[in-house]
């Protein structure tokens, strides 16, 4: 174990409930210097020297008064102990701090030797089956680890299971003729393109299926019926009347009429007068 001189605590245990009451009646001037003094203490380990001008110079007591604060503070909270100032507090904490340093030291490096241990042993033992196995692999090219083969099957079973995303890009003929067969209403093109585009766009594991043909007869039996391509009848076209045979008509603007006339040019109005339509 090094010695107390050669290292120091990085930090201070300060319980506010211990000081506050050991220190309650300092002035403002006496508590500062207190603090200034266990700094000194706690920052090299070590008590303080009886050498009251190297005190006055380390705690920047430079006034009277706050020299002498801190005489007030040496010999009401320290013990002259010979060359030395001593706080039997202090001592003791310093002293903890030590023996966890030290424990926790050695804990560490007990670590980092079994670490480095298993480290040594593990390459100890990985280099020899590594030149084995290349001695087998260049006698049988064709050779297979026991352990790895059943681990290699099981993966690919598990890989199967979990299934993977839609990567059919045309209809196969299976999917349309069961999509004819159980709905002859529906036109298996067209369902198909639904189908495609709604499962590449599904995020995540909402688009990974593990049978795509079951999902795709089950996208068929749920579709409402109604897409099947159905040709429609075309209506006769009705004749157009033209201008021109409207102009045999004109005779009749103004006049009272019972002979039918050309709706798409004329038309006539409450009073039963013959009227020229103009859009």
């Amino acid at each position: 174990m090094k010695s107390e001189q050669s290292r120091a605590p990085y930090y201070i245990k300060l319980h506010l409930g211990d000081y506050e009451r050991d220190c309650v009646e300092l002035s403002p001037l006496q508590d500062g210097m207190y603090f200034r003094l266990m700094r000194w203490y706690y920052s090299t380990g070590k008590p303080i020297p009886n050498d009251i001008e190297r005190i006055y110079r380390r705690v920047h007591a430079l006034s009277v008064d706050e020299q002498n604060a801190v005489k007030y503070v040496l010999e009401n909270f320290f013990l002259l102990d010979g060359p030395v100032w001593r706080q039997r507090r202090i001592d003791q904490e310093i002293a903890e701090w030590y023996e966890r340093s030290d424990a926790g030291k050695e804990s560490a490096e007990r670590r980092w030797k079994k670490s480095n241990e298993i480290k040594e042993s593990g390459y100890a033992k990985a280099l020899p089956t590594q030149y084995e196995g290349n001695a087998n692999q260049n006698q049988n090219q064709n050779h297979i680890n026991p352990i790895e083969a059943p681990l290699a099957e099981k993966s690919k079973v598990n890989a199967a299971k979990r299934g993977s995303r839609l990567n059919v890009d045309s209809l196969p003929e299976p999917w349309k003729d069961f999509c004819k067969q159980t709905r002859p209403d529906l036109t298996p093109e067209i369902v198909f393109d639904g189908f495609k585009d709604f499962w590449a766009a599904s995020p995540g594991s909402k688009g990974v299926k593990a049978d795509w043909l079951a999902t795709w007869r089950n996208w068929v039996r749920n579709q409402r019926g109604g897409t099947a391509i159905v040709p429609k009848k075309q209506s006769p076209a009705k004749p157009k009347c033209s201008v021109h045979d409207c102009a045999n008509e004109s005779r009749w603007r103004s006049m009272r009429t019972d002979k039918p006339l050309c709706e798409q040019h004329y038309h006539m109005d409450r009073h039963g007068i013959l009227n020229e339509r103009i859009d």
